[in-house]
């Protein structure tokens, strides 16, 4: 039976096209993991499983701030990301002048989280913005851009939304 529910059109930006949400769930499946329980066994989640370790720097997303925010208006994903980005900020936070300086000017990452399959069936897709400093350590400097539960129909490999 077909379903009474056109199939979404997504719009995406070239940088997003080459995005495939596919192989950073599998990369974040095939990542180191341990047993989420503590020293003496006992469960640190709501039901056993293994937490996997993040990969934060997974895609090459935009290279800076200013390029997510003039992307967004043409690209369904950029959008998203934006609109989480700009909904946890203060206006003055969002001018082009704050966008050019310091770490808004670094390249956004697109990654998954430290996932615990105790407590979700799938990595969550993060964005990152990422800079390395030649500072002591610690030298990278980041900042949670957005993060997104990813959902697909059962038995896909694309998106059927960023929910």
């Amino acid at each position: 039976m077909e379903s009474p529910y056109p199939e979404p059109q997504y719009r995406l930006c070239d940088v997003c096209k080459r995005f495939n949400v596919h192989s950073l769930l599998v990369a974040a499946g095939n990542a180191p993991s341990q047993p989420n329980t503590n020293a003496q066994g006992g469960l640190m989640s709501v039901k056993p499983g293994r937490i996997h370790q993040a990969i934060p720097r997974f895609f090459e997303h935009q290279p800076n701030m200013l390029a997510l925010r003039a992307s967004a208006d043409a690209c369904h994903l950029c959008s998203a990301i934006w609109k989480e980005y700009a909904r946890q900020r203060q206006p003055l936070e969002l001018t082009d002048d704050v966008l050019a300086t310091g770490l808004n000017n670094s390249q956004v990452f697109l990654g998954t989280l430290d996932w615990d399959t105790g407590l979700s069936r799938t990595a969550h897709v993060f964005a990152l913005l990422s800079r390395t400093s030649l500072g002591p350590p610690p030298s990278d400097i980041q900042r949670q851009v957005a993060c997104f539960e990813v959902c697909a129909k059962h038995g896909t490999c694309v998106p059927a939304c960023l929910c």
